[in-house]
């Protein structure tokens, strides 16, 4: 069995040997320890075990009462001393100031420990598509901006968008020193660094099998419909040929391919990574939006219904609207343009 030892015993020792001679049988009845103040109760080895929880209530003025063991109380430094009034003024700064720190520590934890404060330059077009992609994520995760606007057709404006990105072409961002290209690397830079722990699960998922998936998506729609999508809108706006009719018809015969397959896989989901929207649905819905501006799909057979609700979903999004809201009035404008000009 563990022996506890009293702290007394020391001092009990000590007194029972000056106090009392050998003679007598039960000296501890008497015994008291030494500086202890005005007599408590009679101390017996017996009672120590059994009245050990009413002497803890008097701890701290008997261990305060043996010398030589623990020092005086420290005195308050003078911005303790306080009155009242002010001393609560002191103690609520304190906890708000806590209150903040707490906040911060949880939000660096919930972004993964980095700053989103921190500004980020961005090179961009307002009427490229790929801009608006990258205006998109950067809205959602709540980016501090800094726009830098690029006229291609301005040669100032090239030669400084070159000094970044020899190849010229937007959009480009600058983070603390570091450059990268290119709209859909980009967004998975962003969601990745600056995403919440939340938002990292939805938009690009940690989980190896679910961000592949998202991956082949994108690169899907980098490779396959994102041509088409381009080719389409450009022959919409800037194709005066008499073969333009012929052109549309063939690229929507290409078109309506892609989208059989793709609403295949929209059969259970409500989206396209999961169930909720990721980084693929963004760079598609991209896509669906300028195919719906240039008129594909009031041509009959090419709306199905399953993409239909799903486009109205990504709609419905936050800053959606606001972020094609350039490339909208771009096709609209020149469509108008044309009206005129016949």
């Amino acid at each position: 069995m563990i022996q506890h030892r009293d702290p007394y015993e020391s001092t009990y020792r000590t007194n029972y040997s000056q106090a009392f001679s050998p003679r007598d049988e039960k000296p501890w009845k008497q015994l008291e320890p030494s500086n202890a103040g005005p007599p408590t109760k009679a101390f017996s080895r017996r009672s120590n075990i059994s009245h050990r929880s009413n002497r803890s209530d008097n701890l701290d003025a008997r261990l305060g009462s043996l010398p030589g063991i623990f020092p005086a109380p420290m005195e308050l430094p003078p911005i303790f001393k306080t009155n009242e009034s002010q001393n609560f003024q002191f103690s609520s700064k304190m906890i708000a100031d806590k209150a903040a720190e707490i906040e911060q520590s949880v939000r660096a934890d919930m972004r993964g420990g980095r700053d989103n404060r921190r500004v980020i330059e961005f090179y961009q077009n307002r009427a490229s598509p790929s801009c608006a992609v990258v205006l998109l994520i950067a809205r959602w995760l709540r980016l501090n901006i800094k726009f830098v606007d690029i006229n291609l057709k301005n040669p100032n404006n090239v030669e400084e968008l070159k000094k970044v990105n020899p190849m010229a072409q937007v959009p480009v961002i600058i983070d603390d020193g570091f450059t990268l290209t290119e709209s859909r690397t980009i967004i998975k830079y962003l969601v990745c660094k600056f995403g919440s722990k939340h938002q990292v699960e939805v938009l690009y998922p940690s989980d190896d099998n679910r961000r592949a998936y998202i991956d082949a998506l994108i690169d899907y729609e980098h490779s396959t419909l994102w041509p088409l999508t381009r080719s389409y809108l450009m022959t919409c706006m800037f194709d005066e040929t008499q073969d333009r009719n012929y052109n549309l018809a063939q690229l929507q015969v290409h078109i309506n391919e892609v989208m059989n397959v793709l609403s295949s896989t929209l059969t259970i989901r409500k989206f396209f990574g999961s169930d909720d929207c990721s980084l693929a649905d963004v760079v598609l819905a991209r896509d669906f939006a300028l195919l719906k501006i240039s008129g594909y799909f009031q041509q009959p057979g090419n709306c199905l219904d399953n993409l239909t609700d799903w486009m109205s979903r990504m709609e419905s999004l936050p800053n959606w609207q606001e972020s094609l809201e350039a490339l909208s009035g771009l096709v609209l404008s020149h469509a108008a343009n044309k009206q005129g000009q016949q």
